[in-house]
């Protein structure tokens, strides 16, 4: 079943009542797969944190919650700050990401 087709499904429930089993499942799965993907980060991992204007500043991983991960920037202007984010925000920063950094620093 394609996804147009599950919503059109969705839409065609007028009932409340029916709706909550479908909705208590997705809950359920959407903590599932939120706790697969925390389980994937490490303290002191680095990262990079995007903010909701689009901002990303490098970070650290402080502590791995279950559903969120503590982060403690290391960048200015906000180097120190703490925020407790979802992995939604945070990706990890691989090596090819600071080879990157630094192959264009050095021709920059």
């Amino acid at each position: 079943m394609s996804n147009e087709e599950l919503i059109q499904a969705i839409r065609s429930i007028k009932d409340n009542e029916e709706l909550r089993p479908l909705w208590d499942a997705m809950k359920r799965q959407w903590d599932i797969n939120t706790r697969r993907e925390v389980d994937s980060y490490r303290p002191l991992d680095l990262v990079d944190v995007t903010f909701k204007d689009g901002t990303k500043y490098r970070a650290r991983v402080d502590k791995v919650n279950k559903k969120s991960i503590n982060v403690f920037l290391i960048e200015d202007p906000y180097k120190g700050k703490q925020y407790r984010v979802h992995p939604t925000y945070v990706t990890k920063v691989t090596q090819e990401m600071l080879d990157e950094i630094e192959f264009n620093s050095t021709f920059a």
